[in-house]
């Protein structure tokens, strides 16, 4: 068992929360040293963060397995915290107690959007300043802004939320599906409303409609914007919205068998894993090439999210299933754990901040 309990104080340490004032933002600066917080029950396993949550990694693949049971105990994502922030991380949506009556159960058994880093450790609340469902989480490349979507009354609600200032804006209302894409330097971003695509300039507060091809696999990296639409992937150039170049796998193909049903991009956007139904492929969006293989091949296994030179993939809730890829695509490891104890099912999960740790999603020791 590679669980121990160094990894469950070092797990705890960076999720225990101050209860001196009451403040379920506080930072690393007000956090007592895990050794004093935390409670070990030797008989069933458990690690307690707080008093009604706890760690229990018995049985994980020594990974931690998170049991909440009042989420405002548990610690938020703090970007002035350096120690979360030096491997790449995982945001999801999860409602942490399954559905039960009474008023009490009410804000536990909502949908609240939580991180954790690709190795399992250093679960955090992000936000929890709406009531809805969430159906699509993107996070600015500073790691300070994450824009979301959520149904909810009213409508499908486009927010933006400050993690340094805890402030949350509607952006809009209207249905439809929505995509939200961040520019390279975090100083503005698009995102869709209705029929409407609409960019969003951070500094002044001010939107304009705009005319672009996105989608909700796209990455703006080295000024070009890269586009995974249904069957093909378009390049663009960002400053002046020209067309580059266009990558159609199959064109002469029908439609039905052409179209990608699943789609991943890495952080730069260079590669991008799709399946249709009868076949898989890895195109690297640089040089153009693309690798067809066969659905019950071992190589190029599709994943949810895909690492920085497509090196490390995770599929699963809050990225239970992680693969490291050598330079032909096969998977030549495959770690599965469960990383959420209580509640329903963590989902609609994307990377961020893939860059550190040469985005390798596990430890060196792993």
């Amino acid at each position: 068992m590679k669980m121990n309990i160094k990894l469950c104080v070092l797990a705890s340490f960076a999720l225990l929360l101050s209860a001196c004032d009451g403040d379920s933002r506080n930072t690393s600066n007000n956090i007592k040293k895990a050794e004093d917080k935390v409670e070990e029950k030797v008989d069933d396993g458990r690690v307690y963060v707080t008093e009604h949550n706890y760690i229990n990694s018995t049985d994980n693949n020594g990974r931690p397995n998170y049991f909440v049971f009042k989420a405002k105990e548990w610690p938020r994502e703090d970007i002035d915290d350096a120690s979360s922030y030096d491997m790449p991380r995982i945001q999801f949506r999860w409602d942490n107690e399954k559905r039960k009556q009474g008023d009490e159960h009410t804000y536990e058994t909502r949908d609240k959007i939580w991180s954790v880093k690709t190795d399992g450790t250093d679960l955090r609340l992000v936000t929890d300043d709406f009531t809805g469902y969430v159906s699509y989480i993107r996070r600015s490349p500073n790691n300070r802004y994450l824009t979301y979507a959520y149904s909810g009354k009213g409508g499908q609600h486009k927010s933006l939320f400050d993690l340094k200032t805890g402030k949350t804006k509607i952006l809009g209302t209207y249905p439809g599906l929505p995509i939200f894409l961040w520019a390279e330097d975090s100083s503005y971003f698009y995102y869709a409303n209705g029929r409407n695509y609409f960019k969003y300039d951070i500094a002044s507060g001010e939107e304009e409609v705009v005319k672009i091809d996105m989608a909700q696999h796209s990455v703006i990296y080295g000024g070009r914007r890269i586009v995974v639409n249904n069957r093909g992937i378009g390049v663009y150039d960002e400053k002046t919205n020209k067309a580059l170049y266009g990558i159609v796998p199959e064109p002469d193909v029908d439609g039905a068998e052409s179209k990608f049903l699943k789609r991943s991009i890495s952080p730069t956007g260079r590669y991008v894993y799709v399946k249709t139904r009868s076949k898989k492929m890895m195109i690297d969006t640089q040089t153009k090439q693309i690798k067809t293989l066969p659905l019950d091949s071992k190589r190029y296994t599709i994943a949810d999210m895909l690492g920085l030179g497509a090196r490390y993939g995770t599929a699963g809730a809050a990225g239970r299933y992680t693969r490291k890829y050598d330079e032909n695509g096969n998977s030549s490891e495959l770690i599965k754990w469960v990383a959420i104890g209580t509640g329903f099912m963590a989902t609609k999960s994307s990377l961020y901040n893939g860059f550190t740790n040469d985005g390798a999603f596990l430890k060196e020791e792993d």
